[in-house]
């Protein structure tokens, strides 16, 4: 049975770190360096190491990825660290715990301890609007947004802004200022009103960290490092790419490049020539505007550190109260779904309703959770705060899937309770309803023209005439998946679609991407820009795509 978490996304090796008194953890293979422990006389990890040492192993065989790096934080510290594999595709040299990685979306959890930070001194508040603290932005094609956004809805992911995310090269500091006043600003557009539902937006954390940046004076980069990496211990944690060049010890990833770069405010554009393989240092992205959204690079030891400070705390960090509203559930995360049960924090996913391991389901246990992809690495970051556990799992490949070996480890590591073998009924208890009064016409005025949908008794029948005409193939029907979720394919890729009414006649299909508003006049959308016969560029996995589905069990 493979689990299902309830989740909407990098010379020679170093030496083992772990917590004061460490221990090697027995033999490693000749690819591994040795699986460090924690003083094991107190307590005997070495079967929850063998589990998640062979799980490792496995998940490393089944993807792209050729090095991964796993740490365990327990009870207050760091309990078993070890790396997996070779850190290039190239070379024989091992992952080793020091070893640093790109953590992707990762990321937007620093950023928002940094912002809040700022709440704690004052120089901030969380209802700041983007006018409020940049004046000079202004966004063209919709001039009350920068003026309506707060700090708030950017960190829970509620301001429904297009998920703009530029993969260039552009790693000076000042970027990340000049895109935002420049061609951000020139292009950016809402999907729907802001507030209505948590749509996954990169640029949300971009704009978190240029308030952050611009209240406090320093550069976004040297505030983390000085404010959060360095007083929690994080010292194997960088937020720029020349750091992690010139310390050495970094893995290399395997996966999309793009010589030209990729920057485009639409996502069914066709793209820029890239090439997917080995992506040297030299090639992986760095840049500025991107840096608060998902480019740290660090170990799976220190993103360990990070889980405790978020369990236990650090007042020379955060106080408890503002650090307790990064683990508080904001905005559910689905339509049909309750923030208390599963929602978006601040730069967290909280889950209080329960999710699947291998030995069972275990239901009502909290899991904060985050995923984190690049185009060529991918993370895994899992609390159980009730079991004061968390594990870290970097890797360097794109899409990377280490959900067995997370599991393993919190089952083997955390002292869970007796899990329930029948599973959960969280699916039965929101199946699909009403799929027929979705029928009618449906607009999306920025990218994707009409949708048209029929009920002839079973299913919703699509039609999209102005992605077929620009030679964009989109599916027959519209699916129902789940309570108020449906699915469409476009462009041979099912993309996911929550309902939402806004509680005045108002109603929207809502994707990651693009969204359409009902409309009741048959409107014509816009000509898009889709080039006849583009297709889809490689993608940004979601962040839900690193442990995806609902909770419930599933086949393997």
């Amino acid at each position: 049975m493979r689990p299902l978490f309830f989740f909407a996304v990098a010379c020679t090796s170093g030496p083992g770190e772990t917590g004061e008194g460490a221990t090697d953890s027995g033999k490693p293979d000749t690819a591994d360096t040795a699986g460090d422990t924690a003083d094991t006389a107190a307590v005997d990890y070495s079967t929850a190491i063998a589990a998640v040492q062979k799980a490792a192993k496995r998940d490393l065989r089944n993807g792209y990825a050729t090095g991964v790096s796993v740490a365990v934080w327990k009870d207050g510290e760091v309990v078993y660290a070890e790396g997996f594999g070779t850190r290039h595709p190239d070379t024989e040299e091992p992952v080793g715990t020091t070893t640093l990685f790109q953590i992707g979306s990762d990321t937007k959890k620093i950023t928002a301890i940094a912002a809040l930070r700022q709440v704690e001194t004052g120089t901030l508040s969380l209802d700041d609007t983007v006018a409020d603290v940049v004046p000079e932005l202004v966004f063209l094609k919709d001039a009350p947004l920068a003026a309506e956004l707060t700090l708030d809805e950017l960190l829970s992911h509620q301001s429904a802004i297009f998920d703009y995310t530029p993969w260039t090269d552009a790693p000076d500091d000042t970027s990340l200022y000049d895109r935002t006043v420049g061609r951000f600003a020139e292009n950016e557009f809402r999907l729907g009103p802001s507030g209505l539902f948590c749509n996954y937006s990169n640029p949300n954390f971009s704009l978190a960290g240029l308030l952050t940046q611009a209240v406090d004076g320093r550069m976004w980069p040297d505030i983390v490092e000085d404010d959060v990496f360095a007083p929690l211990g994080m010292t194997r944690t960088f937020a720029r790419k020349t750091s992690v060049e010139a310390d050495g010890d970094y893995a290399t990833g395997v996966g999309y490049a793009f010589p030209d770069g990729h920057d485009s405010f639409d996502p069914l554009a066709a793209s820029s020539a890239y090439t997917f393989g080995t992506v040297e240092l030299a090639d992986t992205v760095d840049d500025g505007f991107i840096r608060p959204a998902g480019l740290v690079w660090s170990t799976a030891s220190d993103m360990a550190r990070l889980a405790g400070f978020l369990v236990d705390g650090d007042p020379a960090v955060l106080s408890d109260a503002l650090r307790e509203q990064l683990t508080t559930s904001l905005v559910p995360m689905y339509p049909a779904t309750d923030a208390a049960d599963y929602g978006y924090g601040y730069g967290l996913m909280i889950n209080n309703f329960g999710w699947s391991g291998y030995e069972g389901y275990y239901d009502h246990v909290p899991l904060w959770a985050h995923g984190g992809n690049t185009m060529t690495m991918t993370s895994g970051f899992y609390i159980l705060p009730e079991q004061r556990m968390a594990v870290a799992v970097l890797s360097n490949g794109y899409g990377g899937d280490f959900i067995e070996t997370a599991v393993r480890a919190m089952e083997g590591f955390a002292d869970l309770p007796e899990p329930d073998a029948t599973g959960s009924t969280f699916i039965e208890d929101a199946a699909p309803e009403d799929a027929e009064a979705l029928a009618g016409t449906w607009v999306d005025p920025n990218l994707l023209g009409r949708l048209t949908l029929t009920w002839d008794g079973d299913v919703l029948l699509a039609e999209a005439p102005d992605l077929e005409a620009a030679g964009v193939a989109v599916g027959a029907t519209l699916d129902p998946y789940y309570k108020d979720l449906y699915l469409l394919s476009i462009d041979g890729t099912d993309r996911d679609f929550s309902y939402y009414e806004d509680g005045e006649g108002g109603a929207w299909l809502v994707n990651r991407s693009f969204a359409f508003e009902r409309s009741t006049d048959n409107a014509v959308a816009p000509a898009l820009r889709v080039a006849p016969g583009g297709h889809l560029p490689p993608r940004f996995p979601d962040l839900r795509d690193v442990a995806r589905g609902l909770p419930t069990r599933a086949a393997r």
